[in-house]
This record gives structure tokens, C-alpha cells and sequence, in this order.
């Protein structure tokens, strides 16, 4: 909807006053799941975000995937000083970060699937996110970063975060057996024994 494209462009307040601020439902979603703040939380300021809300806009939505505004933050990363204003201002309305997301992913599972290591660093802090848990397909964020990183560098962080690298995948997979079909890791020459 228009609502939606300003929503994620438009930052000037008062023409976003003027054209959209009345009579608008602010909940509707697009086929996706997706309202005017999950766009806002993708591309705009948490100026657009706070006036959303303030008018109505809802921080516990989900979309028809199951991901909430977490997800959209981490898949949407800017910088950590965008992140961490969007946050607060979610926050401040009563939302809850630590929602398992699509395919029963916590954020470390997103975090680590944008191989965004600054939003894994910034998970650390909030104990109720469990580095360990695993997915529906019985993956922890650790199994997906053997099978996905490039360097070395992700699994190292989860690992110092307190990453289990003894866990099984639900095939009985090591992180090391993942990590050593890893073709990225393969092609770079990446030293696994870390990993034993």
C-alpha cells in the first residue's frame, strides 16, 4: 500500500502528517504479513517508527511466516546506533525480542543467517535468548554457521558467546562434520580443528 512505501522512505514527518496520518489502519498487512511499521523498521527512522506506533501501530505483529519485528530488524541492519534506537523504541511499547521467530528460530538462528556477528554480539547480553536452542529441523545457530560461514569467523564468536560445539544435528552431525562440507570454508582454507 502508499502507506507502506512511505512508511519505509519517507522521513519528512510532516508531509507523512499530512497524507497518511488520517484514517488509516494502521495494522493491515500486505500478503506477506508485512504492515506500515515492519517497513519502517526496514528502511526508515525510528522518528517514523514512534509516530506509527503512537498512532496505532502494533509491535506484536507477525508476518504469515511467523517472524516478528526482530526479524526485520536484524534482516535489515544499518548500524548498530539504528539498531539499538529501534529496539528501545519497541521496547517502550511493550515488545518482546526474544520471540522465537520462523521455523522456530531465535535470533542467533537470524542473526547468523544475515552473518550479522555485531547483532550476535549485541544477543549476548539478553540471557533469555538460548544460543543453543535448536530449530524445528533440529539445528542450533552454531550448526548453521558450520554450514554457512566463510571464514571461520562465526563459529569462533558463537563458541566464545558459549556455543555447545558438541550438539548433534537430529542426524547425529558434529559442528566439525558440518563445518568440513562447508564449501566456503573448504575454498578458504580454513582450519577447523578448533572445532574437535
Amino acid at each position: 500500500t502508499p502507506l507502506m512505501l512511505f512508511a519505509r522512505y519517507q522521513q519528512d514527518l510532516d508531509i507523512f502528517n499530512k497524507v497518511f496520518m488520517k484514517g488509516q489502519k494502521f495494522n493491515h498487512a500486505n500478503k506477506e504479513g508485512q504492515t506500515a511499521l515492519t517497513y519502517a523498521i526496514m528502511g526508515n527512522t525510528t522518528k517514523v517508527g514512534l509516530l506509527l506506533i503512537g498512532a496505532g501501530a502494533s509491535g506484536a505483529v507477525k508476518d504469515k511466516d511467523g517472524n516478528n519485528m526482530s526479524y526485520y530488524l536484524i534482516s535489515n541492519y544499518k548500524n548498530k546506533q539504528d539498531y539499538s534506537d529501534k529496539l528501545k523504541m519497541l521496547f517502550t511499547f511493550g515488545f518482546s525480542h526474544n520471540q522465537l521467530q520462523a521455523n522456530g528460530n531465535t535470533l542467533y538462528h537470524v542473526a547468523v543467517r544475515f552473518k550479522n556477528t555485531e547483532v550476535i554480539n549485541e544477543l549476548a547480553s539478553d540471557k533469555k535468548i538460548d544460543i543453543n536452542a535448536l530449530n524445528e529441523d533440529g539445528l542450533s545457530p552454531l550448526h548453521l554457521a558450520a554450514s554457512s560461514d566463510e571464514d571461520g569467523s562465526l563459529l569462533k564468536l558463537l563458541i566464545s558467546l558459549g556455543a555447545d560445539k558438541t550438539e548433534l544435528t537430529e542426524f547425529g552431525e558434529s559442528v566439525y562434520e558440518l563445518a568440513s562440507e562447508n564449501e566456503l570454508l573448504k575454498a578458504n582454507n580454513i582450519d577447523l580443528s578448533f572445532l574437535k
